[in-house]
Parts: structure tokens; sequence; C-alpha cells
């Protein structure tokens, strides 16, 4: 009886891993499309400070730097991990999870550095006299420096979303119903 119990458990957890990772699927396609888009305006502030390093003076023009964290749900896999209901799994179906967990969190850490690139590469703007036209041109390099770090890390970010999506696709194919 125990047995049924266990494996009635396990199969949940799994429907409801499932769930979540159908459900994080379709959000991730979204900070693919972000990643795109914060791309071309980090381009567009690198030429602004590119023309400030020339001149000393801020262009008209908007230098922005947004991003975006998303938060991929991962309640069923924690609470799988907590409950021990990992264990009464198949271990390749355990194993094929864990992976698509550990590649989600390397996607989560990713993102949070790259939000602490964003505000590093605002510093100079800050620090900026309000309504002030001038720019120093060694503060506009430093700029560009930081900005270039943040487009090598979005970069990143967008490798390990672009696994994940390919891990998530192969998971539901080979569990679509569950």
């Amino acid at each position: 009886m125990e047995w049924r119990e266990h494996q009635h458990l396990a199969h949940e957890a799994a429907a409801s891993m499932t769930s979540e990772i159908r459900s994080n699927a379709k959000d991730l396609q979204g900070i693919r499309d972000g990643i795109r888009q914060e791309q071309v305006v980090l381009k567009n502030g690198v030429g602004i400070l590119q023309q400030v390093v020339k001149t000393g003076k801020l262009p008209h023009g908007n230098l922005s730097v947004n991003f975006n964290i998303t938060d991929l749900d991962e309640v069923s896999w924690k609470t799988a991990q907590t409950t021990g209901t990992l264990a009464y799994m198949p271990y390749s179906q355990a194993q094929e999870l864990s992976s698509i967990y550990i590649t989600q969190d390397e996607l989560k850490e990713s993102e949070h550095q790259a939000a602490r690139d964003a505000i590093v590469s605002l510093s100079s703007i800050v620090l900026m006299k309000d309504g002030s036209e001038d720019m120093d041109p060694g503060e506009a390099k430093t700029m560009i420096g930081h900005l270039g770090v943040l487009q090598g890390q979005l970069l990143l970010v967008d490798a390990f979303a672009k696994s994940l999506s390919e891990e998530y696709s192969k998971y539901l194919a080979a569990h679509p119903e569950s």
C-alpha cells in the first residue's frame, strides 16, 4: 500500500512540475525578445557615448539602460525536493528535472548579474548634475566599458535562456500530458 502512495506522490509531483515547466516555457520567449531589444538600446547608447568622448557634450537623444528579471516558477520543484518525492520517481526523470531546474537557476543568477551590470553602467549618469549637458569624456569611456560588460552578460543570459528553452521543449515533448 505504501508503494502505491509513493507512486501517486511521484506522479502528482511530476504533473505539477510539468505544468510549471510549461508555464515557464511560455515566459521564456519574452526573456529572449527583451534581451534582443536591450542589445539594440545598448548599441545606440554606445553611439551616444562615443559622441561624448569626441565633444564632451551629451547629444540630444535618449541614453537608457533597462533590464528586467523574469521570475520563473520553481515552487513544484522545491516542494518535491523538500518532501523527498523525487526519490520515488524513476531516476532518469528525476535527473532530467534536476538538469532543467539547474539551468533555470543558472539563468536566474546570470540575470541578477546583468541587473547589477546595468546599475553599474549608469553610475556616471547618476553622478552628473541635474540638467547638465556636459560629461567628462573619460567618464563616457568608462561607461562605454561598462555597457560592453553588460552586452556580454546579456549574451550569457541569452545563451542560458536558449539552453533552457531547448531543455523545456525536449522535456515537454517527452511528457506531453503529465
